[in-house]
């Protein structure tokens, strides 16, 4: 008997050490890729990656087995089922809510900073604009889904919605006729459809200005991915990478460099959707437009 019991006995500390020693399961990061979008080298992404890389802990980032609409993985992401387990949004009420934020503006809000992509040959449309007022009579377009869309509207514009990769056709056949996008999004994307849209260009005088940011969200119960992604953009902060990323990445470089932000005439709209949570975020996470 008392054999017996040491055999047992060895057996449960043998299985107790295998466990105590085990690796911890590397986190599943696994992010949507959307149709009509060219992710290879988005900012968000190399953010993400720096972020998982600074957060000490073992990850395998991957993207999402088929492409979805924004909605869609917004949808997924907030059941929780691991298709989907990181996204980015431009952050709202309804958002922070349902999802569960990291308080950290992955551009520096410079998506609150917004360029017109119009049809060419219709500057003159704009070019008088001083106001939001003068703005109002002109139809836009936002992707559905989108927090833009209660935004622009808030402030009184009349906003169409669609499928991404639809608007810019929409434009383009002069069916609507200005796409609102981040200043760090709308010559990447000029690029990347002016071959199929020829008629698109970027509007030159104006900057239409509102405290807006895209987060990074996670599912209300995956606290421990939170938690690596938002030790992580601190530490890239402290350390310095995060603005060595932000201010070398082509991307980024590229868009400050040619819209002349200092050079456009500021139309500055309230936000309505932004939670006081991400309102008092430090201002040293924010980007601030140069002046004339």
């Amino acid at each position: 008997m008392k054999r017996v019991a040491l055999i047992v006995f060895a057996l449960i500390a043998s299985i107790l050490a295998t466990a105590s020693f085990a690796a911890p399961k590397p986190l599943l990061v696994v992010y949507p890729t959307e149709g009509g979008r060219n992710y290879a080298d988005a900012f968000p992404l190399e953010v993400l990656k720096l972020a998982l890389s600074k957060s000490g802990k073992e990850y395998v980032l991957t993207p999402s087995n088929r492409a979805m609409s924004e909605n869609r993985s917004r949808h997924i992401l907030e059941k929780g089922t691991g298709e989907v387990t990181v996204a980015w949004y431009g952050t709202s009420a309804d958002f922070e809510r349902r999802l569960l934020p990291i308080r950290m503006p992955i551009a520096r809000g410079l998506l609150g900073h917004r360029l017109f992509i119009i049809r060419d040959g219709s500057q003159q449309n704009f070019s008088h604009i001083q106001s939001i007022d003068d703005l109002a009579p002109l139809v836009g377009v936002q992707g559905i889904g989108w927090s833009d869309v209660e935004i622009l509207r808030g402030a009184g514009l009349e906003i169409q919605t669609g499928e991404y990769e639809n608007l810019f056709g929409l434009i383009n056949n002069g069916r609507a006729d200005y796409f609102s996008r981040g200043v760090n999004e709308a010559f990447a994307e000029l690029n990347q459809y002016k071959a199929t849209h020829s008629d698109l260009v970027v509007e030159q005088d104006l900057v239409l200005i509102y405290p807006f940011a895209n987060l990074f969200f996670v599912s209300k119960d995956n606290q421990e991915l939170h938690d690596a992604i938002y030790d992580g953009l601190v530490a890239a902060y402290e350390d310095g990478s995060y603005l060595d990323l932000f201010n070398s990445h082509p991307t980024i470089k590229s868009v400050l460099e040619q819209s002349n932000l200092d050079r456009r005439r500021p139309i500055f709209v309230d936000n309505p959707l932004m939670t006081e949570e991400t309102r008092s975020i430090p201002s040293e996470y924010w980007f601030s437009a140069p002046t004339s």
